[in-house]
């Protein structure tokens, strides 16, 4: 049960950086 959580968080922590790095990214190139 909690090592599914902590997979879960993981993967969404994953996907937040992603998202900031494309963001900075696209702030960059604009």
């Amino acid at each position: 049960m909690l090592e599914s959580i902590k997979k879960y968080i993981k993967k969404n922590i994953n996907i937040i950086k992603e998202t900031l790095i494309y963001n900075k990214g696209s702030i960059i190139l604009s």
